[in-house]
């Protein structure tokens, strides 16, 4: 009765625990992400890894949220009205690769906002947008404002890649002043590497498509040159071993022929015949008598021995006659 009674609870136990609620956020990634950029107007913005200072990815507004599933748009809890520029926030929970939960750390760490008066002439400096009626630029971790007044942009590039841009996000100017005079004349932007590496891309495409017919065309050269030299020796080395067979054929064929032409009539076969008969004869009466002499020694003592023994003995035979 026990046994049953843990056996229920435990059934009761394991069947509750599918039914438990499960939280909804995850406890904080200890990864810090810093606003590296935003554009208002498409309502994005950029965060990076605030450690490594690599890209973590864009998100619209609405789609980062914190604890409170409350959009960082709003002013609850003196949060800006708008993302700024350096500020600190604790990733919580990514839900998907578009929509994250964030929390606020702390407002821009760095020393930023420099003025127009800290930047060098000739140097560099990233385009970030317009915050409070001025423009912002950034060049590694400082960012400077500029005033809106007095201040010219040369949005193109003449020379061999001609190119016109707008003023945006993420182009590059080099800061000149000469004479009172403010500018910023474009270096480079995003989409201007990628119309650059295309031209390039197309004129080496042209060129290196010339190269490769010229390497294609000389390699089939050799290439052909190469197969008809060895069909040459291999219709050679066939058409001698043909030419051997077939003239050794048609010779023993017409040898033959006229061979057997040249025998006028029977006659003369008749007398070859009987020559050859005669000489024949010779052969054997002369192998007979080589015969007949190699053999003779065989036989020739044995007899005289056989005759001298019989003498001897008929001999003594008449002699012991006579004594009788």
């Amino acid at each position: 009765m026990k046994k049953k009674f843990l056996v229920f609870i435990g059934i009761i136990t394991l069947t509750l625990s599918f039914f438990l609620v499960v939280p909804k956020t995850k406890a904080q990634t200890n990864t810090r992400l810093v606003v590296q950029s935003y554009n208002v107007n498409a309502g994005t913005i950029t965060f990076y890894d605030y450690d490594t200072q690599e890209f973590f990815g864009t998100f619209y507004f609405e789609n980062v949220i914190d604890n409170e599933n409350n959009s960082f748009i709003s002013n609850k809890n003196n949060i800006p009205s708008i993302f700024r520029l350096g500020d600190v926030y604790e990733l919580i929970y990514q839900f998907t690769v578009e929509d994250i939960k964030v929390e606020f750390v702390r407002p821009v760490d760095r020393q930023i906002y420099y003025t127009l008066s800290d930047m060098e002439n000739g140097l560099v400096y990233e385009y970030k947008g317009i915050i409070d009626n001025m423009y912002v630029f950034q060049q590694g971790f400082n960012f400077y404002q500029v005033p809106m007044e007095g201040v010219t942009f040369k949005n193109f590039i003449d020379g061999e890649y001609t190119f016109t841009t707008i003023l945006k996000s993420g182009n590059k100017y080099r800061y000149i002043t000469a004479f009172g005079d403010t500018r910023f004349e474009f270096s480079t932007s995003p989409d201007y590497e990628y119309a650059k590496g295309y031209q390039n891309a197309q004129s080496i495409g042209d060129e290196q498509s010339y190269i490769s017919y010229r390497n294609g065309y000389e390699d089939g050269i050799r290439l052909a040159e190469g197969l008809l030299e060895s069909e040459y020796q291999r219709g050679l080395q066939n058409g001698t071993e043909t030419g051997l067979e077939d003239g050794f054929i048609q010779g023993y064929n017409e040898g033959f022929d006229n061979a057997y032409n040249e025998i006028i009539s029977s006659d003369e076969y008749t007398l070859g015949y009987t020559d050859g008969f005669k000489n024949g004869e010779k052969s054997k009466i002369v192998q007979n008598n080589q015969s007949f002499y190699s053999g003779i020694e065989k036989w020739l003592v044995p007899a005289i021995i056989t005759i001298i023994v019989l003498g001897g003995i008929m001999s003594i035979a008449a002699i012991k006659r006579r004594e009788q």
